[in-house]
C-alpha cells in the first residue's frame, strides 16, 4: 500500500489547530486552575473567609499573605541583594578571564538593562501563588531616530557626515557667499537588546498534560491594539482581517481578581473608542509542526491573532521559563504552595473570630426583661457609661447566661502555628529568633543549627529558583548576545567602563550557581577565604609560591562572598599595584636607627684606634724595655769585663812589680857582693 504524502498546512488549517489546543490548555480563563487562582488571590488581600453571620467579628487571619512574603523575602534576598549570583566556568587558564568578562556583563544585562529585581520579585511571587511563575526572554530589535542639526560646516565636513549609511540627510541650504552649508539630519541609533519579563499567569498556556516545555505546545496571550500591530510591521490588510477578538477580557477572573483589592475590576475604559486603539488577543505560540509536508517536524512561531495567521517564523527554542517552587514530577504546574496555607487561614480565622466576638458578648451582654419590668426601654437600650436605667422591680433585668470561652482555643491557634510551619517550611527561626531560641543552654553554633534546619524547605524552593530560572536566564541572555550582537559594548563596574566585543565569544553551556542559602554561610564563605589568605602569606614554605596576583584572586573571592562587587574600588588590579611605598614612621625610625648605627659604628672605630694606639705604645714600650734591658746587659757585661780586665790588670801589675821587685834585689845582690 502506497504511503500517503503528507500535505503542506495552509494558515487556515494552522489556525484551526492552534484555537483547538489553546481552548483546551491548561491556564485558559475559565479553566480550573484560573478559579484556583482567583481563590488564592482573595485569601493572599484578606477577603476570605467571609463571616458566618452579618454582626459577627470581621477579622481574617493573614496566613497566606504572611507565608508568601516571609518565604519571597528570603528567596528574593538571596537572588537579589547584590551578591554575585553565579559564574560561567571556565574550560582552561586562558578561559578564566573571558568567563569573568561574560558573567558580569550578563549580570550587567539582567539588573541595569532590565529589571532583573522587580522580575525576580513577581517570578517567584507568582509562582508561590499560582503554581508556577513564567518568564520570557528574547532580542529585542530596536532603532532610535534621533534628530541633528549642524550650521556652517564646509562640504568636506557635510559628505563625511552624510557617508554613513546610518544617516539620512533631511533639509540643506548652502550658502553661496561662504561656501559652508547648513541643515538637518536624522541618525540611526540602534538600541537593541537582550529583554525579559514576568508573564502574567492568566497570558500563558500549554496543552494539557504537557510534562515539560521541550516538547509541548506553548503560547503567550497579549491584548494588542490594531496600531501596536502596525508598528510591528504587519499589513494593514491582514489586520482588518481580524476584526474584534478581544471578547472575554474584561472578564477574566485572575485579571479581575488582581485588581479587585484596589477596585479596578470595573468593565469599561476607552479602548475601543477609535480604531486604532481597539485590543485583540494575539496569541505567540510555539508548537513542533510539519508546516511543510515533509514529514519531520520543526520547532515554529506562530502569531496568530483570531483566526488569522499574522507570521510564521521557524525558531531554535522556546523563550519561556518556568518556576515551580514545590515540584510535581512529569507536569509543568507544580502544586500550589499558597494552597496550602487557606485551611489554616480559615481555622485561624474562625478561633480568632470567636474570641474577639465572646470578648465583645462579655463587655456587652444581651439581657432578660420581665415584662412591664421597665419605665422606658429605651433607656437599657442606650448603652451609654453611666447612664441611668428605670426598673420597675428588682428582677426586672437580668444578664442573659452566655457560655465560658473554651479554654483550649489558645492551644489550638499554636497546633495551626506549628501546622502552618510544617507545611510552608517558614519557620519564626528562619523569620526571625524568638526569646525563647537563645538562651544560656543554647550555644551559637546550635541556634545556627536549628535555623539551618527550620530552612530546609526553603533552601530547596531556592535551588528550584536557581535552577529552574537563574541559571537558564544567563544562559539565555549569553547566548541572545552571541546570536545578535554584531558591535562592541559598553557596560559599566563599579564606576569603570569596560569595552565587550561579543563577536569573539565563544559557545557556553556551564553557568554555576555559587550562592550560599543557610544561615551566616555568606559569613563563613568570607571567613574561609580571609583565613586561606592567611594561612598561605604566613607560611613560609608556601609564601613564595603565593603571587600577588594569587592574593588578588583569594581577596576577590571574599568581598564578592561579602556581598561586595565593586572590587576594583578597593583592590588594585595586580597589572596596575605600584611597588609597596615605604612607611614614613618606619622610614624616620630607621633613619634614627642608622645613625645610632653609625654612632655605634664610630665609636667602635675610636675605641679601636685607642686599642692600637695602645698596643702600638705596647710594643713601643716592650722594645725599649728590651733596648734597655740589652744596654743593661752590654753595661753590665762591660762593667764585667772592664772589672775583669782591672783584675788581669792588676795581676798583671802586680807580677810585674814582683817581677820588677825581683830584678830590683838581683841589682842590689850583683852591687853588694858582701851580702
Amino acid at each position: 500500500m502506497a504511503k500517503k504524502k503528507n500535505k503542506p498546512l495552509s494558515d487556515e488549517a494552522i489556525a484551526a489547530l492552534l484555537e483547538a489546543v489553546i481552548s483546551e490548555g491548561v491556564g485558559y480563563q475559565d479553566s480550573q486552575l484560573a478559579k484556583e487562582r482567583e481563590t488564592v488571590q482573595k485569601y493572599y488581600d484578606g477577603k476570605l473567609p467571609l463571616p458566618s453571620h452579618k454582626g459577627n467579628s470581621k477579622y481574617v487571619s493573614n496566613d497566606v499573605f504572611d507565608k508568601v512574603e516571609g518565604m519571597k523575602a528570603m528567596i528574593l534576598e538571596t537572588f537579589a541583594a547584590g551578591t554575585r549570583i553565579g559564574t560561567f566556568d571556565p574550560q582552561s587558564s586562558e578561559d578564566v578571564e573571558p568567563c569573568r568578562i561574560a558573567t558580569d556583563f550578563c549580570d550587567y544585562v539582567m539588573f541595569r538593562q532590565n529589571d532583573g529585581y522587580g522580575v525576580f520579585n513577581d517570578v517567584i511571587h507568582d509562582g508561590l501563588m499560582f503554581r508556577i511563575g513564567v518568564v520570557k526572554t528574547w532580542w529585542d530589535k530596536n532603532v532610535e531616530e534621533i534628530e541633528e542639526e549642524f550650521e556652517n560646516i564646509p562640504e568636506e565636513e557635510l559628505i563625511a557626515l552624510t557617508d554613513d549609511d546610518d544617516v539620512t540627510l533631511d533639509t540643506l541650504e548652502g550658502h553661496n557667499d561662504t561656501g559652508l552649508f547648513s541643515g538637518s539630519i536624522t541618525r540611526k541609533v540602534a538600541k537593541s537588546q537582550v529583554k525579559f519579563k514576568c508573564l502574567p499567569s492568566e497570558e500563558f498556556g500549554v496543552e494539557p498534560q504537557a510534562s515539560c516545555l521541550d516538547d509541548a505546545v506553548c503560547w503567550h496571550k497579549q491584548r494588542k491594539s490594531h496600531s501596536d500591530l502596525l508598528k510591528e510591521g504587519y499589513a494593514p490588510s491582514e489586520i482588518d482581517k481580524i476584526g474584534d477578538d478581544a471578547d472575554g477580557w474584561q472578564t477574566d477572573i485572575e485579571a479581575l481578581a488582581r485588581f479587585e483589592a484596589i477596585g479596578a475590576d470595573r468593565i469599561g475604559g476607552t479602548a475601543d473608542l477609535q480604531e486604532a486603539t481597539k485590543k485583540v488577543w494575539v496569541h505567540e505560540v510555539y508548537a513542533d509542526l510539519d508546516v511543510e509536508g515533509t514529514g519531520k517536524t520543526k520547532l515554529w512561531k506562530i502569531t496568530k491573532a483570531g483566526g488569522v495567521i499574522l507570521d510564521k517564523e521557524q525558531v531554535r527554542k522556546r523563550p519561556f521559563r518556568v518556576f515551580a517552587p514545590l515540584r510535581r514530577p512529569h507536569s509543568v504546574y507544580g502544586t500550589n504552595w499558597a494552597h496550602k496555607m487557606i485551611p489554616t487561614q480559615n481555622s485561624r480565622t474562625v478561633l480568632v473570630r470567636g474570641i474577639l466576638d465572646h470578648t465583645v458578648h462579655t463587655n456587652n451582654p444581651r439581657y432578660t426583661v420581665l415584662k412591664g419590668g421597665l419605665s422606658s426601654p429605651n433607656e437599657l437600650m442606650d448603652n451609654r457609661v453611666g447612664g441611668i436605667v428605670n426598673i420597675n422591680r428588682p428582677d426586672s433585668v437580668k444578664p442573659l447566661e452566655q457560655s465560658n470561652l473554651n479554654p483550649f482555643v489558645f492551644q489550638t491557634i499554636g497546633l495551626l502555628d506549628f501546622d502552618a510551619e510544617e507545611s510552608s517550611g517558614v519557620s519564626q527561626l528562619s523569620q526571625g529568633l524568638n526569646k525563647d531560641a537563645v538562651s544560656k543552654q543554647n550555644s551559637q553554633a546550635l541556634v545556627e543549627n536549628l535555623t539551618s534546619l527550620s530552612m530546609q524547605r526553603q533552601k530547596i524552593i531556592a535551588r528550584n529558583f536557581a535552577e529552574q530560572i537563574v541559571k537558564p536566564l544567563f544562559l539565555d541572555i549569553y547566548e541572545l548576545v552571541l546570536e545578535n550582537e554584531d558591535r562592541y559594548c559598553l557596560y559599566e563596574v563599579a564606576g569603570n567602563w569596560v569595552e565587550v566585543d561579543p563577536t569573539t565569544w565563544e559557545e557556553r553551556k556551564d553557568f554555576t550557581i555559587s550562592l550560599k542559602l543557610g544561615y551566616g554561610e555568606n559569613e563563613k564563605e568570607t571567613a574561609k577565604w580571609l583565613e586561606m589568605d592567611t594561612i598561605l602569606d604566613s607560611n613560609p614554605k608556601t609564601s613564595p609560591l603565593y603571587t600577588i596576583e594569587k592574593k588578588h584572586a583569594v581577596l576577590k573571592n571574599a568581598f564578592l562572598a561579602k556581598g561586595i562587587k565593586d572590587i576594583d574600588t578597593y583592590l588594585e588590579r595586580p597589572e596596575k599595584a605600584q611597588p609597596p611605598q615605604p612607611d614614613p614612621l618606619a622610614v624616620k625610625q630607621l633613619e634614627i636607627e642608622d645613625k645610632k648605627a653609625e654612632a655605634a659604628v664610630m665609636q667602635a672605630k675610636a675605641a679601636l684606634i685607642k686599642i692600637e694606639m695602645a698596643k702600638a705604645d705596647a710594643d713601643q714600650n716592650r722594645e725599649l724595655a728590651a733596648a734597655k734591658l740589652q744596654a743593661d746587659h752590654a753595661l753590665k757585661a762591660d762593667k764585667l769585663d772592664i772589672e775583669t780586665r782591672e783584675i788581669d790588670l792588676k795581676e798583671h801589675v802586680a807580677i810585674e812589680e814582683l817581677d820588677i821587685m825581683r830584678k830590683a834585689a838581683e841589682v842590689r845582690a850583683i852591687a853588694s857582693p858582701s851580702a
